[in-house]
């Protein structure tokens, strides 16, 4: 995300990665493409989701009014709901969000050519701070830094809590499902506010 921001990636070392079709290859695409990409799934799962219940909110707050045509949310929720399958169902996005975040996770468990992004130095500071049992003080209140470290850590511990149920427990893809779900939708906060935050830095 960061990289994408500064514009700095490494067309060399991005030639060398290789992208795998299996969800649990050990080969991270963390090239810039790559974190483009799994970014910019999150945010459209997000974004159109969260667009989409915040209309049935409206509608619901409306009463029986939120059904009648004069009101327009009946024609704008129907005119904006493809829109969570439009470019991509939501859910096959989300899949490949987490597809990218565990192999990532599974790079710095390796410690195998690591690229310096920012998902992976979230993850190795999620594992600096278990192996040494750092307790994270965040101080969020009036603090965009850290609000930001601590979306970040939201991240890192599902992420690596999804990668233990994959390798250890040997649980499917399929039974996580729901848990990406919810990986995926942390990963989008993170980047919406960690995007913002930079973009008001560089100006």
């Amino acid at each position: 995300m960061d990289r994408f921001l500064r514009q700095s990636a490494n067309t060399e070392e991005a030639a060398k990665t290789s992208r795998g079709t299996n969800p649990v290859t050990q080969v991270s695409d963390s090239d810039l493409l790559v974190d483009l990409h799994g970014t910019s799934c999150a945010l459209k799962a997000f974004a159109s989701t969260s667009s989409v219940e915040s209309l049935e909110v409206r509608r619901r707050a409306c009463g029986g009014h939120g059904y009648r045509s004069f009101s327009g949310i009946g024609s704008w929720y129907a005119d904006y709901l493809p829109n969570t399958t439009w470019e991509g169902d939501n859910y096959m996005l989300t899949r490949q969000v987490c597809r990218y975040l565990l192999k990532s996770a599974r790079l710095v468990l390796t410690g195998f050519n690591t690229p310096d992004d920012e998902v992976i130095r979230l993850f190795k500071d999620w594992k600096r701070r278990q192996d040494t049992g750092a307790v994270a003080d965040f101080g969020i209140l009036g603090n965009d830094l850290g609000l930001i470290d601590a979306f970040g850590c939201r991240v890192a511990y599902l992420t690596f809590e999804a990668l233990h149920h994959r390798d250890e427990d040997k649980q499917s893809w399929n039974s996580l499902l729901v848990g990406f779900w919810r990986l995926s939708t942390a990963c989008a906060q993170f980047s919406t506010r960690y995007l913002q935050t930079t973009a008001q830095q560089m100006r």
